[in-house]
């Protein structure tokens, strides 16, 4: 589930005229094709199923900002 209460993912979106926010990106190799887990799932069980199923993991940071209209 995101922020937002939905399923999936919504990616960066900022207040317009903010400073740019950073955002870290982590990518997982998992030694499972797939989680038995319903589109509701917290964000804690999916964090669960990660750490249990991980072969490794790598993460990255960006930026992002939006300029005011």
């Amino acid at each position: 589930m995101t922020d937002f209460g939905q399923p999936g993912y919504s990616g960066p979106c900022p207040p317009q005229g903010h400073k740019p926010h950073r955002y870290i990106i982590t990518v997982f190799a998992l030694k499972v094709a797939q989680f038995p887990l319903k589109p509701e799932a917290s964000g804690a069980m999916v964090g669960y199923y990660l750490n249990q199923n991980k072969i490794a993991k790598v993460s990255f940071t960006g930026s992002y900002g939006r300029k005011k209209e």
